[in-house]
């Protein structure tokens, strides 16, 4: 567990960092996001996220759907990726993807909130 969680960070902080870069580089149109390096990257980090995460709830032996904190967790992090999603690919106009970007990052700070005071606030 010592090592987990350490991990644990530093893979969110690192995915948290793509998506602010993928982002910029999605406004400002940039030729890098058809670079196979980058989208390789990307998805990489993305799954040793996803991993990480299903490591963690092993470890800890919390689990979503038993565990009302890791079920918000879960449904926040579906917001979160829909947002991404609507910011990054769907959206049309500058304004719409601005208002998706920080609609994801609004929800990003509301699962540090659930993880630092490990109480629910949604599903009470």
């Amino acid at each position: 567990m010592d090592i987990v969680l350490p991990l644990h960070i530093a893979t969110l902080l690192l995915s948290v960092l793509m998506y602010f870069i993928n982002f910029a580089f999605t406004v400002k149109q940039s030729p890098y996001l058809e670079h196979a390096g980058f989208i390789k990257s990307r998805k990489v980090i993305d799954m040793l996220t996803v991993m990480m995460i299903a490591l963690v709830c092993m470890v800890s032996g919390r689990v979503p759907f038993a565990d009302t904190v890791m079920t918000e967790k879960l449904i926040s992090t579906l917001a979160i990726i829909f947002m991404m999603f609507m910011s990054l690919q769907q959206a049309k106009n500058l304004f719409f993807r601005c208002f998706a970007f920080a609609g994801s990052i609004g929800w990003l700070f509301y699962v540090f909130s659930l993880a630092v005071n490990g109480e629910a606030y949604l599903l009470r």
